[in-house]
């Protein structure tokens, strides 16, 4: 008689042996009994079954269901639901007729939302990584194809419906918004939107070397909005948000300067701009400043800004200004005094002035809105 071991990582030992103390009944079996040895070690586990052909099959199914257990416990222990592809999908069907700040799939799916194959006008950054099989889809009137290994990028205000897919497609999806995480991301997102709008130059579907981070992110974002009373779960997502945006502009950064495009230089510039108001605007306002850290005129370079991302260098900066002092009234007791204090105005009287013709409303009025 031979025996066969299978090696099992220690990470899941305790739960192969919750899993075969429930499975018992049909681990003991007529022609022999399953063994489950050293389960209390630190060492990488074995599992010993008898390798004869009527215990075979009985050992492969068992250790099947033993996974599926195991997964089930490892997504509990992990405070992530076990969710079947139709809850995914008809979860972010919903999302997505709601327009919600974030749509995901929140793992992988073999399907999409019934809303992708009815056409919508996408209204934030919208990725699908496909793993497994294909699909055809319209973006902006033209037709696509994406293959598995490839990264759908499907940019803001434009039109997208899903067309065809294979059987064995296995996919992960996720839309969001940019504005609810703007503030902590600051100026940043700026620059997915530039390489958006740049998309013709671009495709618009490609294997980015980076689809299984990308799919990693999706499901630690999940599936479900988080409840607002439970602040460090939005909080989290919030990060995990901001930390893929970033993986996005890397993505687009190095793909953009490898094709060449004709746009590398003006774009290059423009990203140096948003690195230096990052860096600067608590204490510089003036076009002056960030024109003479890049060796240009302050005319040429408020025009490229303007052509770029629609704002002027000033404009940029104000925009900087208005979402840190939006994160302090919302996170800090800071008084508005000790606000307009650190961002150097001179008095609280003209920061509220700055602030109400900002957001259209009071400081005050912001903070107790909540």
């Amino acid at each position: 008689m031979h025996f066969r071991f299978i090696l099992i990582p220690h990470k899941v030992s305790t739960f192969i042996l919750s899993a075969a103390k429930i499975m018992q009944g049909e681990c003991n079996s007529k022609a022999g009994k399953q063994s489950f040895t050293r389960l209390d070690t630190a060492e990488p586990k074995l599992i010993l079954y008898k390798d004869n052909a009527n215990e075979r099959k009985k050992s492969l199914l068992l250790f099947s269901r033993v996974q599926l257990i195991l997964y089930k416990t490892s997504a509990a222990m992990d405070n992530i639901p076990y969710l079947n592809d139709a809850t995914r999908l008809a979860r972010l069907h919903e999302c997505m007729e709601n327009r919600a700040d974030v749509c995901s799939s929140g793992g992988v799916v073999s399907d999409f939302p019934q809303r992708m194959y009815d056409g919508f006008i996408n209204f934030g950054i919208g990725l699908i990584v496909c793993h497994e099989g294909d699909f055809d889809f319209i973006l902006s009137d033209k037709t696509y194809t994406a293959k598995h290994g490839e990264t759908v990028f499907m940019t803001e205000h434009t039109y997208f419906r899903i067309v065809r897919k294979s059987r064995q497609l296995q996919a992960s999806i996720i839309i969001y918004k940019t504005e609810p995480i703007r503030y902590v991301i600051g100026t940043i997102v700026q620059s997915v939107q530039i390489y958006a709008r740049m998309s013709p130059e671009l495709p618009c579907v490609w294997s980015t070397g980076c689809e299984n981070d990308i799919s990693r992110y999706i499901s630690l974002i999940g599936n479900d909005a988080p409840q607002p009373e439970n602040m460090f779960a939005a909080s989290e997502q919030k990060m995990l948000l901001m930390s893929l945006t970033y993986r996005l502009c890397r993505i687009f950064s190095n793909k953009f300067f490898a094709e060449g495009s004709s746009n590398a230089r003006r774009t290059e510039v423009f990203l140096k701009l948003i690195q230096l108001i990052g860096r600067h605007y608590m204490t510089e306002r003036g076009v002056a400043f960030y024109a003479g850290q890049l060796f240009l005129s302050p005319k040429y370079l408020s025009e490229l800004s303007k052509s770029m991302c629609g704002y002027t260098v000033q404009q940029l900066v104000f925009k900087a200004i208005t979402r840190k002092a939006m994160s302090l009234l919302d996170s800090t007791n800071m008084t508005v005094a000790e606000i307009a204090d650190k961002f150097r105005f001179p008095n609280p009287s003209s920061f509220g002035t700055f602030f109400r013709k900002q957001t259209g409303m009071s400081p005050q009025k912001y903070r107790e809105r909540l």
